[in-house]
């Protein structure tokens, strides 16, 4: 009664225009019905600006036929809550505006008298926005939650005190957690003493209590990451991050394959290092060997023959062509390129092979080669395929368990091309097989598809890299041949390989340079390299062979002695120089001197040969495909000279 009189509402006529004032004005949807909830008395104007209806589509028509109850039940439904309690607030409801739009709304109703009639007013608060806000929030939440359980990473979120908010699945799977263990509330350091007590991160026992205290740890800074293995030997990298409200972020990744991927390449490094290395050193070694060989076979020019003398040099040039083998050997696995194929007699190359392949395997395990005769020759790469060999002999080495028999075998055969289209007929290849079989363990079905992935391998750690079948897989498709796989658990294994027949013969060509004496000449030739013994030999021994001999310690020296002498008619030299012009500078230059110079490259280093090649043009890639090999014999250098200085030039064509 204080508030009417303060508001001086001591009249009816007064609390009636207050109670129509607040009616008009209020933004809840009002509205005023008869008793049954039947017909529209009196609505706002907040309820005909939302529901889209003008006041005389509104006053007098049934709450039905406005349809801005869409659900027909509504009515039945409030009078029985009206009924039953009296009134009611915040009913959920939906209503539906003129034009089909559905606004979500709240709804409380009361029974009213005025003028002793009884009606029912209704207030509806608009709640539409709300409701999609949390719709979008729920949606955002269950795409929060399922982009979590879609991401390879562990995530969990922890709250200031430490304890889990939420995680996703993969954070349980890597350490074994329930969902009930690691649920919303579990704190950190529960999770690390369990970590612990399982033995689900392998640590050393004196550092367990740090990795409980890391967990524990939510002070701001940086982010902080560190490392752990589990017991089934993954590792995660952890990476903690204070959120702003004082928490933390965790993300657990599984570097397993990254750490083993850089194990592996260091591993290559080191052995490309290795390999530079030994680059380095062999063509020294091979400047030295060729230093020898040329001294040996000059002193056997002019020592009686079948003298004892005579043995001892004809024993100590065959120690030192071994010598020459075994760099050429250790360089060729050096190679970071394909090269050239090449026409290959395989039944030469495994005998050449096979004291290679024996002091490759135990004393106990009996090698046979099994060549058949009137074998094609094929097209290869014969460094790559002495590597494919001694690879499978290694393999089949660890299959026999120190004991056994490795069978080398080759023979003739006609396959399917693997590299006709396939929407064509099938076509048949000739091939040339070379197959390895060992009498070991065999391998089983499982793993047998497996066997030439790279880094695959059933050795145990540290005892084998999974790289030596890959290697020799990659060879194989290089050379477009086939390969395939034989086994038997307890029996043995074979593989196959098919290379694909070559289309000429080499055998015309050995024989003819076998039967050819060391072939003269009368032109003149410039010798260049960086050691003065072997400027000496190459002189020499062109020398006696009736050639005019100039010579240069560098390619300073031999561009001057080119200026001054055109009549030079071939330019030997080296490849590998010091001085800042190699062989390659230092042919272009004698090609822009002289263009009708021939040109014999020689080198003993064939990494950085292969190097080098590869930054220069298409002419220095013609002139190293008749590269000398160094160390050479007297014959090889007679004969590589007379073929270039005999070999036609055709001009270009204009």
């Amino acid at each position: 009664m204080k508030l009417l009189n303060s508001l001086n509402l001591d009249s009816k006529s007064n609390i009636d225009d207050l109670f129509w004032t607040v009616f008009r004005t209020s933004t809840n949807l009002m509205s005023i019905t008869d008793a049954e909830c039947k017909s529209h008395l009196a609505v706002n104007d907040a309820w005909l600006s939302t529901l889209k209806y003008s006041i005389e589509e509104s006053i007098g028509e049934t709450v039905l036929d406005l349809k801005v109850w869409p659900e027909k039940h509504y009515p039945q439904k409030i009078m029985e809550c009206l009924k039953n309690e009296g009134s009611f607030e915040n009913m959920e409801i939906v209503m539906q505006a003129k034009d089909g739009t559905q606004i979500h709304c709240l709804l409380t109703a009361q029974p009213i008298r005025i003028d002793d009639q009884k009606l029912i007013l209704f207030s509806c608060h608009d709640v539409t926005s709300k409701k999609l806000v949390d719709e979008a929030l729920l949606s955002a939440r269950e795409m929060f939650i399922d982009a979590l359980e879609s991401i390879n990473e562990g995530f969990v979120l922890y709250g200031p005190g430490g304890g889990l908010i939420i995680c996703n699945s993969k954070f349980r799977e890597f350490y074994g957690y329930s969902e009930e263990e690691a649920s919303y509330g579990t704190h950190r350091k529960y999770l690390g003493h369990l970590d612990i007590e399982r033995q689900t991160v392998v640590i050393a026992h004196e550092k367990a209590e740090n990795y409980i205290n890391r967990r524990e740890n939510i002070n701001a800074g940086p982010p902080k990451a560190f490392e752990v293995k589990l017991k089934d030997d993954r590792i995660l990298i952890l990476s903690d991050r204070t959120t702003s409200h004082g928490g933390i972020v965790s993300i657990q990744s599984d570097i397993t394959n990254q750490r083993t991927v850089e194990a592996a390449l260091r591993r290559s490094q080191k052995m490309d290092a290795i390999g530079q290395l030994m680059g380095g050193i062999a063509h020294d070694f091979n400047n030295i060997l060729s230093i020898i060989i040329g001294n040996l076979e000059l002193a056997e020019e002019i020592t009686d023959r079948n003298s004892e003398t005579e043995n001892y040099i004809h024993s100590a040039i065959k120690g030192a062509h071994r010598g020459a083998d075994i760099t050429k050997k250790i360089l060729s696995f050096s190679r970071q390129k394909n090269t050239s194929s090449h026409h290959i007699s395989a039944n030469e190359l495994l005998k050449n092979m096979e004291g290679l392949i024996a002091k490759s395997l135990t004393a106990s395990v009996q090698i046979e080669l099994n060549l058949s005769d009137d074998l094609w020759d094929l097209e290869a790469n014969p460094g790559d395929l002495e590597d494919a060999i001694l690879n499978l002999s290694l393999n089949a080495r660890d299959a026999l368990l120190g004991s056994g028999t490795l069978s080398v075998a080759t023979q003739n055969c006609v396959l399917v091309d693997e590299f006709t289209n396939h929407n064509s007929p099938p076509t048949f290849r000739d091939y040339v097989q070379i197959s390895v079989t060992d009498t070991g363990a065999g391998i089983a079905d499982d793993i047998k598809e497996k066997i030439f992935e790279p880094f695959f391998t059933t050795k145990e750690v540290g005892k084998g890299t999974g790289l030596g079948l890959s290697m020799v897989y990659g060879f194989i498709q290089r050379s477009e041949g086939q390969i395939k796989v034989k086994s038997q658990l307890g029996k043995g294994t074979t593989i196959c390989l098919y290379l694909p027949r070559s289309k000429t013969s080499i055998k015309a060509k050995s024989e003819t340079l076998k039967k050819r004496d060391n072939p003269r000449g009368s032109e003149t030739i410039l010798v260049v390299d960086d050691e003065a013994p072997l400027i000496h030999i190459a002189a020499t021994i062109l020398g006696t062979l009736g050639y005019k001999v100039l010579t240069a310690i560098n390619g300073v020296e031999a561009l001057e002695r080119l200026e001054s002498n055109p009549s030079i008619d071939l330019m030997f030299t080296d490849v590998i120089m010091p001085g800042g012009i190699d062989g390659f500078q230092l042919s272009l230059r004698a090609k822009e001197i002289n263009p009708e110079i021939k040109i014999l490259l020689a080198s003993g280093f064939t990494q950085m040969r292969e190097n080098l090649i590869s930054q220069y043009n298409d002419e220095i890639q013609k002139l190293s495909e008749n590269l000398l090999q160094k160390p050479y014999s007297k014959s090889k250098l007679a004969a590589s000279v007379r073929e270039l200085l005999d070999e036609v030039t055709v001009p270009d064509e204009i």
